[in-house]
């Protein structure tokens, strides 16, 4: 999985983080499946993206942390319309808050109201874990996932439900 999170207002959001984000998660993504590809077309295998529901609601904070995530969802789309014929299946999971190194080490900068970056309002009150994660991925990279392509699926723990 890759991806980097940085908690800052938008407006004290410097270039150098964006690039840093975006190369990261957004060039970083694209540059794992083209370097798989070539196999993955002889093997006719499957590309499992890690997005983040940032990238499908937006998130306080994490404006550009938000937009890579976005990206990586077109992406993920435009990776599977092209391949689909060659029988490669590409799709994306959308973890909510989930624990792990990420989350446990955001870097908040001032002036950010904690309470409003937080999804931690679950139904049953917990994170998500990581062997939660791990599940859907396998299942999406097996063929118990044949059928689906193209597709972002969020495990958030119903939060945007």
């Amino acid at each position: 999985m890759i991806g980097i999170l940085q908690a800052t207002l938008s407006i004290d959001t410097t270039l150098e983080q964006f690039k840093t984000i975006i190369d990261i998660n957004l060039i970083g993504t694209f540059l794992m499946c083209r370097v798989c590809l070539p196999q993955l077309l002889i093997i006719k295998g499957n590309i499992v993206n890690a997005t983040s529901i940032a990238g499908l609601h937006g998130h306080s904070y994490t404006v550009v942390y938000a937009a890579s995530k976005r990206a990586i969802i077109v992406s993920t789309k435009s990776f599977a319309r092209e391949y689909i014929l060659q029988a490669v299946h590409v799709n994306a999971i959308a973890p909510g808050d989930t624990l792990t190194p990420l989350l446990t080490f955001i870097q908040f900068s001032g002036g950010i109201n904690q309470s409003l970056f937080s999804y931690f309002q679950l139904s049953d009150n917990r994170l998500g874990q990581s062997e939660e994660i791990a599940a859907v991925v396998t299942m999406l990279a097996s063929q118990d996932g044949s059928f689906i392509n193209g597709e972002v699926i969020r495990i958030d723990g119903s939060v945007n439900i």
